[in-house]
């Protein structure tokens, strides 16, 4: 009922050498991971938010992370990136990568980041929410690459290669955009806030360039 853990993880984990050894279904993933990471504490003081008592330091490296499966064939990669661990956040001081075709860099922070790994291992009940406030900076982003052929919710599961928004997230991004593809139309300069809550991606003010015009749109 109330978990006790302390925690240390430092070393070297070279996915594609695991890979070798494991057997993961359904997807292929390599990549270099360093990490050196200290934390104790108990669910109680989590669920209570008391961070005094939640000693959590450290930092992890990733480089050349990629990752395709049936549920994500556009695949993802993460070129190289450096965390530090707060006992509040997770703190992103630099992350580029792709998503699919579309080159992403990001700086920000992620909290509620240790309730959400307990529950993802099995070691905590309930499905903890993982918040973040980002800046996402991309120079072309390819929006048709993750559009179903179709906007009826109820084919959704049906479509091959259509990536559900996960409802136990909710991010904000501050987006600036370059260039976006979307339905045989280029986006040029967009800006505005991008939110990923309770399953949806809304747009609040994004403004962007097209057809010789300046647009702003929410939805």
């Amino acid at each position: 009922e109330n978990l006790v853990y302390d925690l240390m993880i430092k070393g070297e984990l070279d996915l594609a050498t695991i890979t070798k050894i494991i057997t993961l279904e359904d997807m292929t993933v390599t990549g270099l991971i360093k990490a050196d990471i200290e934390t104790k504490g108990s669910t109680a003081a989590l669920d209570a938010e008391k961070y005094d008592q939640l000693p959590t330091s450290g930092n992890l490296s990733v480089q050349n992370l990629v990752f395709v499966s049936t549920d994500l064939p556009q695949g993802m990669k993460i070129t190289n990136a450096k965390v530090n661990f707060t006992p509040q956040q997770m703190i992103l001081d630099s992350f580029q990568g792709f998503l699919g075709k579309s080159d992403i860099a990001l700086t920000g922070g992620l909290s509620n980041y240790i309730a959400y790994a307990l529950a993802m291992a099995g070691f905590q009940e309930g499905k903890p929410i993982i918040r973040g406030n980002m800046n996402l900076i991309s120079k072309q982003f390819n929006v048709d690459e993750w559009m179903t052929e179709t906007d009826d919710p109820t084919t959704v599961e049906d479509e091959t290669g259509v990536v559900e928004v996960p409802k136990d997230i909710d991010f904000a991004f501050n987006a600036t955009i370059e260039k976006v593809l979307y339905d045989n139309m280029q986006l040029n300069n967009m800006r505005g806030l991008v939110r990923v809550k309770d399953g949806e991606v809304r747009m609040d003010n994004l403004t962007f360039d097209a057809v010789g015009g300046k647009f702003r749109t929410s939805g």
